[in-house]
């Protein structure tokens, strides 16, 4: 049998203005991020992490995510 899979594409925190939220750090931020998807493998999930810039690169790389083989 095997595990469902997800793309979990997000932001990646390092490109993020934290600036009104000074108690939050990128790393922090990116800790958090590691937690969650660690929680959904411990569910039985295939999880593939997507963090993006906001730049022109964001659409390539989400797009060879998507079409990157199981």
């Amino acid at each position: 049998m095997t595990k469902p899979s997800v793309l979990a594409i997000g932001l990646d925190p390092t490109f993020v203005d934290l600036s009104v939220m000074p108690q939050f750090t990128p790393e922090l931020v990116r800790s958090y991020i590691d937690a969650q998807i660690e929680g959904l493998r411990m569910l039985g999930y295939d999880v593939e992490s997507c963090l993006i810039d906001t730049g022109e690169t964001a659409e390539a790389v989400t797009a060879a995510a998507l079409n990157a083989p199981l």
